[in-house]
């Protein structure tokens, strides 16, 4: 009985881990996101500009 008991817990670890392995070799990467058309700040930039030119050092 206990053998068993031991068996069924041995295969339902081995199923999680397959489950496991296989999320993993999958890339859920989401695209990345579009760029929002905002109206230029006033002084002529893109909002995003800042960050992604890193004009504030």
């Amino acid at each position: 009985m206990i053998i068993y008991i031991l068996l069924k817990i041995e295969n339902i670890i081995s199923k999680l881990h397959k489950a496991n392995s296989q999320q993993s070799t999958v890339d859920h990467k989401l695209p990345p996101a579009p760029r929002i058309p905002e109206a230029p700040s006033k002084m002529g930039y893109h909002p995003l500009d800042f960050q992604t030119k890193a004009c504030f050092k």
